[in-house]
């Protein structure tokens, strides 16, 4: 990859602006034949784009703290305040992408296309990548993932699913309303302890992270709640076990959401 990823997002200026028009048109009517369409007019969007895309609405939305104004009347209002960031903006990149590089193309479309503020995040993303003037430190992900970004970057890493037997398991936010997705069975096994795991290794990460939002709350002009709010998703725990614990593609959400025997039901 001769352009950083940085440099790569810069040059896509037209691209930005046509999918926007895409997304927008999207979202003025959404509806069944309105998503078909915006998957056909997308077509030539590539997934590495797409990753860069996702990443850089992500930043956007995670990178600025929230506040939150309340009062007796129940009347609410939100307001955001610039957090400092150590990296620079090719550093931050580095670390969001990384995130989503075992993303399918049509997934991170899907996400894309259900986020109805994605066109705000990734305006607001692309403004504090840019407001970070610092050069791109020599900082390296960890052993093995500088390579698997750059590679899925260049086009050049294997992000195809395993072709090993796999298992159902049911996810939840505590709603009994079930997303299925499926696992190599070794991962599917384990996927209790796995959830554990990506609960403490979440809460020991350090500055913005793609699953978190530093927020406060005032009640009355006092401050009655405040720290990181985590946002994370179904999608984030498969993404955490495919990059951070396996580097490969264990786990997906399924196609197929109709009724299936599982191997477990987690809640989050």
């Amino acid at each position: 990859m001769n352009q950083t990823l940085y440099e790569k997002l810069l040059s896509m200026d037209n691209e930005v602006e046509q999918f926007l028009t895409l997304y927008h048109k999207l979202h003025a009517n959404y509806s069944k034949e309105a998503r078909q369409r915006f998957d056909s007019e997308t077509v030539g969007f590539s997934h590495e784009s797409l990753i860069l895309l996702k990443a850089c609405s992500q930043i956007g939305l995670t990178g600025f703290g929230e506040i939150y104004f309340s009062d007796d009347n129940n009347d609410q209002q939100i307001s955001s305040y610039s957090l400092f960031i150590e990296e620079s903006a090719e550093d931050l990149l580095k670390r969001y992408v990384l995130f989503y590089v075992f993303c399918s193309r049509e997934e991170l479309l899907d996400h894309i296309a259900r986020y109805i503020e994605f066109s705000e995040s990734l305006e607001k993303g692309l403004s504090l990548l840019k407001s970070l003037q610092k050069p791109a430190t020599s900082l390296q992900l960890e052993a093995g993932f500088e390579e698997l970004v750059l590679n899925t970057m260049n086009g050049k890493a294997d992000l195809s699913f395993t072709q090993a037997a796999t298992l159902v398991v049911a996810m939840d936010y505590s709603n009994g309303k079930y997303i299925y997705f499926e696992f190599r069975e070794d991962v599917a096994h384990r996927i209790e302890e796995l959830r554990t795991e990506f609960y403490d290794w979440m809460y020991t990460r350090k500055g913005i992270q793609p699953f978190r939002i530093d927020r406060f709350a005032l009640y009355q002009g006092e401050i009655v709640d405040k720290g990181w709010y985590y946002i994370q998703s179904h999608h984030d725990f498969v993404n955490w076990i495919n990059v951070m614990v396996y580097k490969e593609r264990v786990g997906r959400k399924k196609v197929d959401q109709s009724a299936q025997e599982l191997i477990a039901m987690i809640s989050f």
